[in-house]
């Protein structure tokens, strides 16, 4: 630009032509878009930052600004997909879902992979029918009624994945409203999604509803579904949320109850603690066409007289003398570490989870967080546990008694109920100490809730006796504890409205601490769920 003036100067213009091309010069400039101005850092060719309008209240995208907003850019949320194979820096995403309309969201969308984790919520759902929700077609979630409001949050994980978009998509049961979105690895890739058809047809009429054609069991490997022929069908675990098994029904058949019939695997098999739960069979595109049933307690069977060398012995658990880990001298109040040693004296493994408890002072009784969680027993194997107490022992000069319980919530069916206690360990305190602060009980008239679970493998499981915290992020301070109850369900109650909480959950299980960690969580805020990783410290 200075060049250019100085020729001006040269051919003898005005001075006030000069300034007036001087000033067109700098409008123009001004005028051109950020992400076409220089810049040494080289970042503007890579980056475009948008103007994102969020919910004051949990912080979610407002769906109502995104329906209204244009802007040429790669699509980000609630696009609709017209990726090519060559990208367009002027390609417009146009969000296709407003205020009103059901719709579903994975936050985030996109991820370097081979291992995902990601949300997926929902809004404005009919509240009277069911949701199916899918993962690149195959069901992974499904929803009753009577368990939504409209509006749900799930956790999931997957690993191993490659290069690609995966579609994850909700249908409603009797007015078939269908949505999805997108997952995308890596972030920023430009992949064709594969077109999804939207049915549009009249349902297909059904004459023989699906069904469970005999009770099921704890312990079953597989149930037996009856319908019509050539239908889809999903075994769901509804007391857990997951899909278990999946299957089509041959036919026509004869000897059933309908022409299509098939015996579809489970897996994971039912464990003997998934007795009471409740079991659901459903055809796949249409979700109002199912079944449940309750899943009945292993029979008990007879057998025939047999040598008794060969005959199995049941499982039993027994607990050896806590044995103390910490360094002396013990301080009252302090933590106390113990090991104890568990071992399941039957041939039967044991597959379901169980707790084991550290009991101080006669009588015993339980101290909120002196235990810890075990996934199972192989039959006659002992694992040593090694069990903290945050707390430590009650402040009184003289002897304490420290024993251990196992299988401290009868989760675990033994040949023998009444040996699940220790032999007492003695500790002599001789000085006493303060009494320490406790965690302070809320003031306000707010709650925040939601649902504890664990990730085991790839899979989310609802975790009972995770110890939640509540933490006031403008202070730090830990301003309320709770313990999630055998659904996974926890709640803090009397939490102050428009104040910001970090909730944090932690477990141990098999000696590994599994935390999580949900930060900005503002009352009333009723999906709260938290998911705990393995291989975590707790705080």
């Amino acid at each position: 630009m200075l060049g250019g003036i100085m020729l001006l100067q040269k051919a003898r213009i005005g001075k006030t032509a000069i300034l007036i091309i001087i000033l067109i010069l700098l409008g123009a400039l001004a005028a051109l878009p950020l992400f076409l101005r220089a810049d040494n850092t080289g970042e503007a060719n890579r980056f475009l930052y948008l103007p994102l309008i969020l919910h004051e209240a949990d912080g979610r995208l407002d769906p109502a600004a995104e329906a209204t907003a244009t802007f040429t850019a790669s699509p980000t949320i609630h696009p609709t997909i017209t990726a090519s194979a060559t990208p367009s820096s002027t390609a417009t995403a146009t969000p296709t879902n407003t205020s009103t309309e059901p719709y579903i969201q994975l936050l985030p969308d996109c991820g370097p992979g081979p291992d995902i984790f990601f949300y997926i919520q929902g809004y404005n759902w009919p509240e009277d029918e069911s949701i199916m929700i899918s993962w690149t077609d195959t069901p992974i979630i499904f929803l009753p009624a009577i368990q939504h409001s409209g509006n749900f949050s799930f956790a999931w994980t997957a690993e191993g994945l490659t290069t690609g978009l995966y579609t994850v998509s909700a249908v409603s049961g009797t007015s078939g409203i269908t949505a999805s979105d997108f997952y995308t690895i890596p972030c920023g890739a430009s992949i064709t999604p594969t077109p999804t058809a939207t049915n549009t047809a009249t349902p297909t009429p059904i004459n023989c509803d699906v069904q469970f054609e005999n009770p099921v069991f704890a312990g079953d490997d597989a149930v037996d579904i009856v319908g019509d022929p050539g239908i889809d069908v999903s075994i769901i675990n509804v007391t857990t949320g997951i899909t278990i098994g999946m299957g089509t029904l041959n036919g026509p058949v004869t000897g059933h109850a309908c022409e299509g019939f098939n015996t579809i695997s489970l897996s994971p098999p039912l464990l003997f603690s998934d007795a009471g739960n409740v079991l659901l069979v459903m055809e796949s595109n249409n979700p109002d066409n199912n079944d449940s049933t309750i899943i009945n307690p292993m029979p008990t069977i007879t057998p025939s007289p047999i040598p008794p060398s060969s005959t199995p012995v049941p499982a039993d658990l027994v607990v050896g003398q806590p044995q103390l880990v910490s360094t002396p001298p013990i301080i009252v109040y302090q933590p106390l570490a113990f090991e104890v040693p568990i071992t399941n004296t039957g041939d039967i493994d044991i597959n379901t989870l169980f707790f084991v408890d550290l009991l101080f002072d006669p009588p015993p009784v339980h101290i909120e967080d002196s235990y810890t969680a075990v996934s199972g027993l192989s039959g006659g194997s002992t694992v040593t546990l090694t069990i903290t107490s945050t707390i430590g022992l009650a402040n009184f000069i003289g002897d304490h008694q420290v024993t251990a319980l196992v299988d401290s919530l009868d989760h675990v069916i033994e040949a023998d109920e009444t040996n699940n206690l220790s032999a007492p360990f003695e500790i002599t305190i001789t000085e006493p100490a303060m009494t320490p602060n406790y965690t302070p009980t809320p003031t306000g008239t707010s709650t925040i809730s939601g649902i504890a679970i664990v990730l085991w493998d790839i899979h989310v499981y609802p975790q009972e006796r995770m110890r939640i915290s509540a933490i006031e992020e403008t202070t730090g301070e830990v301003v309320a504890v709770t313990y999630s109850d055998e659904n996974g369900f926890y709640q803090f109650d009397n939490l102050i409205e428009d104040v910001a909480y970090t909730i944090q959950g932690c477990i141990t299980i098999d000696n590994n601490a599994y935390f999580g960690v949900l930060p900005n969580k503002i009352p009333p805020d009723t999906l709260a769920n938290i998911v705990a990783f393995p291989n975590a410290s707790c705080p």
